[in-house]
């Protein structure tokens, strides 16, 4: 008995493929011997089956094949013993049964098992068992070293593997036992040779095909890894203690402040030039994720690296530049950037005494002008190998792939490059106000502590102005009295927008609303009644026209005299709420509601905006 796999008809032909050779040799001497029903010869031809060596394609897997793999895995699991059995697995009843033909040396059909296993499994998988799947291409293994890091049994028994090269996706993999027996290059190699060979991809090996083998790794060292949140770290934004209790975080985040401001350089990128190796290497990966197709990439993908392209095949060695200079010159020619060091995640995957890898993942502003409104934000992974020179770390290998970027993760690049400055050149719309511009800040970031600036008033007011101001009315030396109930609906919406969370980080005692502030004297500091956030503000603005007080403990209000001016006035708050959204990246509903809430003063709008730039939710910047 045996089983067609992959029916396929044609006119009066009928193909199907088979998987035992005694099988195929018994059909061949069948031709000719069985006669049909109009006297014919039944002729059977056997053909060897060979597949392509290389990916052509990848077919996407259908969705009744994979709710049929859903099964199949469940099924195949061993949750004692966390092994999961996908050996033979184009042969399972539930595929045959159903007429489908799911074989795993189809890149495609592995990868999608390989995905479901992760899923059912959790990732945590001990013993994976992919024996008797005529597996013969080696690209769909690197799949297994990402989806199960905790492997440690790998059987690839009775497959197709001609050379141990089309192992090498797995290079490094800590598994413990691995099985190749029955495999051709199994029976070409000399043993010795194949052993050895072994034990260089899978340095952690402790038996092969059932034998045991030497260790090569020497049980005294160990290497020495951060454990702060599981060995991947965050830059800390705001931190009060400079002493850093892991000596690796501490020399990585100074060896990437460092080599960042050089690189984020906007004349030249020559100064990094001393953090590499004379011989590094450096190579560059770019694609276009199916969750941010909106956008290009052209100024990287003809440098992108990509094993799986066949047009590459032949030149894709000089696609990994090699030696300083070499790199630095690649450098140079990728447009310039500014990289926002809060989005930084840094992950340190091992660390020794003679190399240290580092990946960097974050979110970076391709040719920042500080004048546009809209930056362009590539996300980017960075991993660099460290080696010790003299007195310092030096990058050995240096490895880049960039990708267009989400919209969360630019949402949030954005408030946090963008910060308004007062300045003194007038307004249109108000004689009296200050007209503001958006600072985005050249000076990097310490990412070891955070600056916190206070907040004081700028003796930036004329004499005169001050003269005419304090005559005209007469400030009382104590901060105004403030009714909550009237205070900013656009900052009170911000406030009820986080409320829970502020509650939680906050002491129940404080007021969750934010009152406006009234400016006391101009020698007087500004305080804020604002506890939304422990952050001083660095760049207080202000008001620039005496406001009478009121009669009772209400916010005092601008009243216009809509009569006269009321024309005037509506073209001049157009112009307000389009500057203030080209200035905050607000969009222009949420901009004219935090002008109208602050009786379109732009100053006083400045600070509210300022206060809970932090807290705005994400859809004021959606355009």
């Amino acid at each position: 008995m045996f089983y067609p796999y992959d029916k396929r008809f044609s006119e009066n032909t009928l193909k199907f493929l088979i998987d035992n050779y005694k099988v195929a040799v018994a059909l061949y001497n069948t031709s000719y011997k069985i006669t049909l029903r109009d006297d014919r010869k039944l002729i059977i031809k056997v053909i060897p089956y060979s597949p392509k060596r290389r990916i052509s394609s990848l077919i996407p897997v259908s969705s009744e094949v994979k709710e049929k793999i859903i099964e199949a895995v469940a099924t195949r699991y061993n949750p004692r013993t966390k092994s999961l059995d996908l050996s033979k697995f184009h042969a399972y009843s539930i595929f045959t049964d159903n007429e489908l033909f799911v074989p795993l040396n189809r890149p495609a059909v592995l990868l999608a098992t390989l995905n479901i296993a992760a899923q059912h499994t959790k990732h945590n998988l001990n013993h994976l068992n992919l024996a008797r799947n005529n597996i013969y291409l080696g690209d769909g293994l690197v799949w297994i070293r990402r989806l199960f890091p905790e492997l440690k049994v790998l059987i690839l028994a009775d497959n197709k593997f001609t050379e141990l090269n089309k192992l090498k996706s797995l290079f490094g993999y800590t598994i413990e036992v691995l099985t190749l027996s029955k495999n051709p290059v199994c029976e070409t190699m000399d043993k010795n040779c194949y052993t050895r060979n072994v034990q260089k991809l899978f340095p952690m090996l402790i038996k092969l095909d059932e034998l045991n083998l030497p260790s090569l790794t020497n049980a005294d060292s160990k290497l020495k890894m951060p454990t702060n949140l599981g060995n991947s770290y965050p830059i800390q934004q705001f931190s009060s203690n400079l002493v850093q209790s892991n000596p690796v975080m501490t020399l990585v985040e100074l060896f990437l402040a460092k080599y960042y401001e050089q690189y984020d350089n906007k004349v030249s990128r020559q100064m990094i030039s001393e953090a590499y190796h004379d011989n590094a290497t450096y190579s560059l990966s770019s694609c276009l994720l199916k969750s941010c197709m909106h956008g290009s990439l052209a100024n990287y993908i003809p440098e992108s690296r990509n094993l799986l392209i066949s047009d590459q095949n032949q030149s894709i060695n000089c696609l990994i530049h090699k030696g300083k200079e070499n790199i630095i010159n690649i450098l140079e020619k990728l447009p310039k950037t500014k990289h926002d060091f809060g989005s930084f995640i840094i992950d340190v995957p091992f660390a020794s005494s003679t190399i240290i890898q580092v990946v960097v993942n974050g979110v970076f502003a391709e040719e920042f002008n500080e004048n546009h409104n809209h930056q362009v934000f590539r996300s980017f992974c960075r991993t660099f190998s460290l080696v010790p020179a003299k007195n310092s770390w030096i990058i050995l290998s240096d490895m880049m792939f960039i990708t267009l970027v989400s919209s969360e993760l630019m949402e949030e690049s954005t408030k946090r490059f963008y910060v308004f400055k007062p300045s003194m050149t007038n307004y249109p719309s108000n004689s009296n106000s200050f007209k503001t511009a958006m600072l985005i800040g050249d000076k990097l970031p310490d990412v070891l502590s955070t600056l916190c600036s206070k907040t004081a008033i700028p003796n930036c007011l004329s004499s005169e102005y001050q003269q005419d101001s304090l005559s005209s009315k007469q400030f009382s030396p104590l901060s105004q009295t403030i009714d909550t109930q009237s205070t900013s609906t656009f900052q009170t919406s911000v406030v009820q927008h986080l409320q829970s969370s502020h509650q939680q980080r906050h002491c129940p005692g404080l007021p969750l609303t934010t009152p406006i502030v009234s400016m006391l004297s101009n020698s007087q500091p500004l305080t804020s009644l604002c506890p939304m956030s422990s952050t001083k503000l660095s760049f207080p603005v202000p008001n620039t026209k005496p406001i009478e007080p009121a009669l009772s403990t209400a916010s005092t209000k601008i009243h216009l005299d809509s009569s006269n001016n009321h024309n005037e006035n509506s073209k001049n708050e157009l112009l307000m709420i389009k500057r203030f959204s080209n200035e905050s990246g607000m969009n222009d509903k949420w901009s004219k509601k935090c002008l109208v809430e602050n009786n379109w003063d732009y100053g006083k709008a400045t600070l509210s905006f300022s206060k809970l730039k932090s807290v705005i939710p994400s859809i004021a910047f959606k355009h």
